[in-house]
């Protein structure tokens, strides 16, 4: 266990975020080295064992980690839905525009930012926000939500595409909606 990455690692998952398979580094995606760190199978029995040590779980999904308090579903399970609400307008303004999906799992297509704030007037789009807690505009939720918690980013395009992290996430939102459906 790397006593730097473990505390880079800390962080970030203390602030609820994700650690990707893959991070931005310019106009090109690169491989993380806190990924690694957490992929390593001697490792990750060290941070598994650590973080269950003091009451979180540490969890593999896709080509992510992050942590979840062993216990506790309330606050968790509201960031959630706030998350699933965000996945819910981007893919109904996805369908808006007329957008293959592929557009932002590929780092090098993404949505243009410009035309995401077109939705921030939605009516409907404005409903669903406030009925899930959030107060501010769609894309000004997406920076506080899905950017702070590495689950989507800007480009070098400056085009929103969804991380590692966000396209595990998304991809089992939109099976669960077919389910559903």
């Amino acid at each position: 266990m790397d006593k730097f990455k473990s505390k880079e690692i800390y962080d970030i998952f203390m602030q609820g975020a994700f650690i990707n398979k893959s991070t931005m580094q310019g106009d090109r995606l690169v491989p993380n080295p806190l990924f690694d760190e957490l992929a390593n199978e001697y490792s990750r029995e060290q941070y598994s064992a650590l973080y269950q040590a003091i009451g979180y779980e540490l969890i593999q999904l896709g080509d992510s980690f992050f942590v979840n308090r062993i216990g506790e579903v309330g606050q968790s399970g509201e960031v959630a839905m706030k998350i699933m609400a965000l996945f819910d307008l981007l893919h109904r303004a996805m369908t808006f525009m007329s957008c293959r999906y592929l557009q932002i799992t590929e780092f090098s297509l993404g949505i243009e930012w410009a035309t995401l704030q077109q939705y921030n007037q939605n009516e409907e789009f404005q409903k669903i926000l406030q009925a899930v807690g959030l107060k501010d505009s769609f894309t000004r939720e997406i920076e506080k939500i899905l950017f702070t918690r590495n689950l989507a980013l800007k480009n070098h395009r400056e085009r929103l595409v969804l991380s590692d992290a966000g396209i595990a996430l998304s991809t089992h939102f939109l099976k669960s909606v077919e389910v559903v459906e």
